[in-house]
């Protein structure tokens, strides 16, 4: 397969809205149930597209509902995640035209308080002077979008199905999410911005970024998928709730990072460059399902996407000990071709 791709700049969040749909219906196969429409009393636009992605010989249907604001305004109701400006990307299990563009059928639910949690990506409403984005798909129809934003940092939202050879079979894997709305210092300083499971935080919650469709042990419910979380934030958070494997912290307990003992963790303090032979090892972005609070069954990985380490301090390699100060690495988001 070959990655199929987009690049350009946006100077308004409707103009990023069109160039996705004319990629993913014209290039990707995606099905265009509503291209981009003004949001009746809003100045938003929404759009609404689906795909039946077919991976290992099984077909999930993927549902990616999207909304670029047009002013700085509240953009849905009775959402915990729709109170502030960004770029809304959430899957759902249908489509219906006589629908809120936050309340397709099946979108997700908080397991506390009732409301939808649907991830947005800050943007920029009209930036001094255009900034890039591209749009990534491969032959299967995943979709992965990056741009970037005035602060010099990237913002990212994806959909599709996740590749399930890492793990055994199960019901789902289809995803959407939007990273991120809101992220700790550490994660900013060390370009972890763009990751897909980048969380939302919402008063003193940490919640949904990215979403997966599963079935695990019967009950059959969006994935919130994190890295950070406390064990008491619900009402940000579907009810079955998992971990991706980047991270800031090395440390399993620290409230800043969790990620699953059973992945093998994407982190600046881990940067993958083996100290034997300085090569960059490319890490899988993977994602698992949390079945108690110390054992979790694996998803899938993120497909189109891996993570690697780029070298910083003016070329010092990572390891470095110079005046009692250890070097570390950023990790840099890169797209595969597959």
């Amino acid at each position: 397969m070959s990655i199929r791709y987009a690049t350009g700049t946006y100077q308004t969040p409707s103009a990023l809205l069109t160039a996705i749909d004319t990629h993913i219906v014209d290039v990707l196969g995606w099905t265009r149930n509503m291209g981009p429409t003004l949001v009746a009393g809003k100045s938003g636009r929404r759009a609404h597209y689906q795909k039946t992605i077919t991976k290992d010989g099984v077909a999930r249907t993927v549902y990616w509902n999207l909304l670029a604001p047009g002013a700085t305004e509240v953009q849905g109701t009775l959402s915990s995640e729709t109170n502030k400006l960004g770029f809304f990307s959430y899957p759902s299990t249908g489509y219906d035209a006589g629908l809120a563009w936050d309340r397709q059928p099946g979108y997700p639910v908080a397991s506390t308080g009732g409301l939808g949690l649907f991830p947005a990506s800050t943007i920029e409403l009209a930036p001094a002077s255009p900034l890039n984005f591209i749009i990534a798909g491969n032959a299967y129809g995943d979709v992965y979008v990056v741009f970037a934003i005035t602060n010099g940092s990237n913002r990212s939202i994806s959909a599709g199905v996740l590749n399930k050879s890492s793990c055994g079979p199960y019901d789902g894997g289809e995803f959407a999410g939007a990273a991120c709305f809101a992220m700790s210092a550490k994660w900013a300083s060390n370009n972890l911005m763009e990751t897909p499971f980048g969380f939302y935080t919402v008063s003193s919650y940490y919640g949904a970024g990215f979403l997966v469709r599963a079935t695990v042990d019967g009950v059959t419910n969006w994935v919130t998928i994190q890295n950070e979380f406390n064990s008491t934030d619900t009402a940000a958070t579907t009810p079955i709730r998992g971990t991706g494997n980047v991270g800031c912290v090395k440390s399993y307990a620290s409230a800043e990072n969790w990620p699953s003992p059973a992945l093998l963790s994407v982190s600046y303090v881990h940067p993958s460059i083996s100290v034997i032979n300085g090569i960059i090892m490319h890490r899988d972005i993977q994602c698992a399902v949390m079945r108690t609070t110390s054992r979790f069954s694996m998803l899938g990985n993120v497909p189109l996407i891996a993570w690697s380490s780029i070298v910083v301090n003016n070329g010092i390699p990572w390891g470095t000990i110079v005046g009692n100060k250890f070097y570390t690495n950023y990790i840099a988001l890169e797209l595969r071709d597959e």
